[in-house]
């Protein structure tokens, strides 16, 4: 497994503090999608991992079995947006599946400060932009592939929400302080 860390990246499909099964079945896992930029930085550093593992795990194999996974979603976690371009911020960007186990523990979630971050916060949603850190690792065996195993993940900025809802804020509320009569005004 090789670390990495992806920066100012745009959230998909969060699911980072209740563990799911796939269409009801397998392990409990928590699960994300990462948006990258591909003229962007990163885009090039996780190219470079995938080669990297591949190399560490298949050697000189390593080419061909890489030619043989790109493109299968469940065997290769970096993938072009267009294969999901109906879901709002894919299309002109690569996608970086990664998930977690159950028995691993739930990912480190937390704010700008490092400090934690619930779901209840509403901080964490689809198309907000995240920091991320991630172990990239080839699978060999039974079920050969390239994954990406989720560590921490952290809010950088609110982005347009995919899923249509703004994030909660305060925008337009005045501070009306507060009295002993503000009750009685309200009623």
């Amino acid at each position: 497994m090789t670390t990495l860390v992806l920066r100012d990246v745009r959230i998909a499909f969060p699911e980072l503090w209740e563990a799911t099964q796939f269409d009801g079945q397998g392990e409990h896992r928590y699960s994300t999608a990462f948006l990258v930029d591909p003229a962007s930085e990163t885009h090039k550093k996780i190219e470079a991992m995938i080669d990297q593992v591949a190399a560490a795990k298949w050697g000189v194999k390593a080419k061909a079995k890489l030619a043989g996974l790109v493109g299968i979603p469940n065997k290769f976690c970096y993938m072009d947006g267009h294969r999901k371009a109906d879901y709002a911020g894919f299309a002109g960007n690569m996608a970086l599946s990664a998930t977690r186990k159950l028995k691993d523990g739930r990912p480190v979630v937390v704010d700008r400060n490092k400090s934690p971050i619930t779901a209840e916060d509403g901080k964490i949603y689809a198309g907000c932009y995240v920091n991320a850190t991630v172990d990239i690792w080839a699978q060999d065996g039974t079920y050969p592939g390239i994954r990406a195993t989720i560590i921490n993940v952290q809010f950088v900025k609110d982005g347009e929400s995919f899923g249509g809802a703004a994030p909660a804020s305060d925008v337009g509320l005045d501070d009306l302080g507060y009295s002993e009569d503000a009750d009685e005004d309200l009623i």
